[in-house]
């Protein structure tokens, strides 16, 4: 009986680590001759995958950059991705990545906005007017109604979208309430 010859297994880690995110790890393995082949893997939205199946490292595997017709082996070609989670747009519930499923969100692309409560087209962060009654939001918050309520408006008795508590000419004669009679019989 003759002896084998002995092979020694060396197996070589690293990984690139970002907070307690896993990006890539590269381990190398032996080969049947031997040798220490390496092979690194990849965080994707689908898990670690070794190179082979993510030969560009972008962290879409091949076949899903197959699906989508961009190239597995251009690191800048890949499916499109708003939120860099790694997961298409096309299977994302959440594309922009702001925390709001896309069937509740108003703006699925803009992860500052997700609530259009008067339905303009303006999201409520950039929307002076969330409600849409005609008062400003700041303006209903300082008289006590509800900026997300076109039903609960401060009163105006002249219409001037000028809550009556913080309005110098109440019934908009001209006249300041001070000087006008009528607004001091009003509020008797």
């Amino acid at each position: 009986m003759s002896k084998g010859k002995r092979m020694s297994h060396h197996v070589r880690l690293s990984a690139i680590i970002i907070g307690s995110l896993l990006l890539a790890l590269s381990c190398g393995a032996p080969s049947d001759d031997g040798d220490v082949a390496d092979v690194t893997y990849f965080e994707t939205g689908e898990g670690m995958l070794p190179s082979w199946q993510d030969p560009d490292g972008d962290g879409f595997a091949t076949e899903l950059e197959l699906q989508y017709a961009t190239d597995p082996y251009n690191a800048a070609s890949h499916p499109p991705d708003e939120d860099g989670d790694k997961i298409p747009d096309a299977e994302d519930s959440d594309i922009d990545g702001d925390g709001t499923i896309n069937e509740e969100d108003a703006f699925p692309f803009d992860p500052a906005e997700s609530l259009d409560t008067d339905g303009d087209g303006t999201g409520n962060v950039a929307d002076e007017d969330d409600d849409g009654d005609g008062f400003a939001d700041s303006v209903e918050i300082e008289a006590g109604t509800d900026p997300l309520n076109a039903s609960d408006e401060p009163a105006d008795i002249d219409g001037d979208k000028i809550p009556d508590a913080i309005d110098g000419d109440i019934d908009g004669d001209s006249i300041a309430n001070d000087d006008d009679g009528w607004e001091r019989m009003v509020r008797r």
